[in-house]
């Protein structure tokens, strides 16, 4: 009787037929595991845009934009947007409730460690941009120039107010974003759900040319952002 039990013990405790012991299973450990835990996060390509927004003064606030995501379809298109704490595009969206969202083409690559690495209170953004060949235009205009798609709307300046921020030209699409409830912290950054407004897209161009935008895995790859996301100033 103990020695047909014993057996039956050593039967459970063994592979079931047909299957195979994985080779050195018993000498495995964790470190030779090839799923690991780690603190880096993965490396995106993601859209990168220049977000828009109106300061305290009326003049403009432009910088360099990657986390901005749509989240939402139906009834309305939404997004939600990320606001690093203590930059003027954080003060003026908090205040204001609103900006554009400007969907960069490689054209505008040579604007990124401007708009990106450096401050709308310590220089003067729109002076650089029009030297570098980029002149600050309005919504209408840039509505204009993009033979304006704007959901639910008709003529090329619905959806522009007076009081709207400047734009960059030559964008790949402008979204237009107004903030639903309150601000949601997020540690060094604040989300904001929007609500959009309006879009516009060109097309007055080739339809491969329009769907052309400005990555970050273009801007790592000409040396612009580190795998970080940060702007390289000065090659560091």
């Amino acid at each position: 009787m103990l020695a047909t039990a014993a057996l039956l013990l050593a039967a459970a405790a063994s592979p079931c037929h047909g299957e195979r012991t994985p080779p050195d299973a018993a000498t495995a450990s964790p470190s030779s595991a090839r799923v690991r835990s780690t603190v880096t996060p993965p490396l995106l390509n993601s859209p990168v845009y220049s977000l828009a927004t109106r300061c305290e003064d009326g003049r403009t606030g432009m910088n360099i934009h990657t986390y901005a995501t749509p989240v939402g379809a139906t009834p309305v298109r939404k997004w939600a947007v990320g606001l690093y704490r203590g930059t003027q595009t954080h003060e003026n969206f908090a205040r204001e409730g609103r900006g554009i969202l400007q969907l960069l083409r490689p054209q505008h690559a040579s604007l990124v460690t401007m708009l990106g690495g450096s401050s709308g209170r310590d220089i003067d953004k729109r002076s650089k941009c029009a030297e570098l060949g980029f002149e600050w235009i309005t919504l209408a205009r840039a509505a204009e120039a993009a033979n304006t798609e704007a959901e639910g709307k008709e003529g090329a300046n619905d959806g522009a107010a007076t009081d709207d921020p400047l734009l960059l030209p030559g964008c790949a699409a402008y979204v237009k974003l107004r903030q639903e409830g309150a601000l949601i912290d997020a540690g060094g950054h604040e989300v904001a759900i929007c609500v959009c407004e309006a879009m516009y897209a060109d097309t007055q161009v080739p339809e491969e040319e329009r769907k052309s935008h400005l990555s970050t895995a273009e801007l790592r790859a000409m040396g612009l952002i580190s795998e970080a996301g940060r702007a390289i100033l000065d090659g560091k």
